[in-house]
């Protein structure tokens, strides 16, 4: 496989692992407190059970695409050394700083880099991004090379 490629699989999984992870932190919470709420309100009348039934399901069919979600991250992010996986993150952090600064969303970036990673294309968002500021180049550089050599340090 190309290193190039793995290396947009690492940096794509690297953001899409940054923006579920709060998300399902949140959805977590989100329906244990509705269902020990929903659980509470069935002891005032036998009719909330419907409700709490309908929040049984809705969570459970949430939950099942949120699985399958984190399986997937888990699957696009190739095998990496702990310098690669230590230079990925410093590269996601770098561009992170860098859409903030130019308040670009997330989701827009992990759009772009998946768009990236399916057209692979030689000069699209990231390696746009790179050549713009030096380090950033040098970084994707080095992650690229990385996965170019079978050790991968």
């Amino acid at each position: 496989m190309n290193s190039t490629f793995k290396a947009l699989r690492s940096i794509g999984s690297e953001f899409a692992r940054r923006l579920y992870a709060p998300i399902a932190i949140i959805f977590s919470i989100t329906t244990s407190l509705l269902l020990v709420g929903g659980v509470l309100l069935t002891t005032l009348s036998a009719w909330w059970w419907i409700l709490v039934i309908l929040l049984m399901i809705l969570a459970l069919i949430f939950s099942t695409i949120l699985i399958i979600t984190g399986i997937i991250i888990r699957g696009l992010r190739p095998p990496q050394s702990k310098q690669q996986a230590i230079r990925v993150k410093s590269f996601v952090d770098k561009i992170q700083g860098l859409a903030d600064v130019v308040s670009t969303p997330k989701v827009v970036i992990l759009f772009r880099v998946v768009r990236d990673m399916t057209t692979q294309n030689k000069s699209g968002y990231l390696q746009t991004i790179s050549s713009e500021t030096l380090s950033m180049r040098n970084d994707f550089r080095d992650i690229i090379g990385g996965f170019a050599t079978p050790g991968g340090s």
